[in-house]
């Protein structure tokens, strides 16, 4: 069972879900040995931090939080763990030629950590003439919601997802449903196209 304050886990959240960096809270981080630790362990080297995502976002979170970690020691390294300057010394050491991946995998953990879904998603926003190849804010608060309150599409024969771009809203109430697979309409020719590609 995780102990961390609700704010270190939030930031995990924030973190396998790519949410943009001046978007996140680092303010109230607690900065004791502990929440480093986890920051380390559990954020930036979770295990489905291992492929497919940028190198460039998680240099940028862990030099926040590393800053956040000094301002609180007074500007000094005392209060600063060995294994945080570790880490953040390892994402900037020979990794400056790897280019930026056009996509990433962005891990959603929704509710009370029992549902983790992974989409595969565009970095830029923008992207082939359409916003929906990305996963917007509204979409995350909206699966949360659904997940808080599972009565809202149970016992429902049907649920239609209308601007769905990756479809994490349409994903999280088929898990609510429990029915095996489900797919966004919008998302159906892009699959079949990615599928004819390979």
């Amino acid at each position: 069972r995780n102990t961390q304050p609700p704010s270190m886990q939030r930031l995990q959240r924030q973190f396998l879900a790519q949410v943009p960096v001046h978007l996140v809270d680092f303010g109230g981080l607690p900065t004791d040995e502990s929440a480093q630790r986890f920051f380390v362990d559990q954020t930036l080297h979770h295990p489905r931090v291992a492929q497919h995502f940028p190198l460039s976002y998680a240099r940028a979170v862990a030099k926040r939080y590393l800053r956040h970690c000094e301002a609180a020691a007074g500007g000094g390294a005392d209060s600063v763990a060995e294994s945080l300057y570790e880490a953040c010394g390892a994402l900037y050491a020979g990794h400056d030629a790897v280019a930026e991946p056009e996509f990433s995998h962005k891990h959603y953990i929704l509710g009370d950590g029992q549902v983790v879904l992974t989409l595969r998603e565009k970095l830029q926003p923008l992207s082939e003439g359409t916003t929906g190849l990305t996963t917007w804010a509204a979409a995350i608060a909206l699966a949360e919601h659904l997940l808080a309150y599972p009565a809202v599409v149970r016992g429902r024969r049907c649920v239609v997802e209308l601007g769905c771009g990756l479809g994490l809203v349409g994903i999280a109430a088929a898990k609510l449903l429990e029915q095996q697979e489900k797919l966004p309409q919008e998302q159906q020719e892009q699959v079949q196209q990615e599928h004819q590609e390979q």
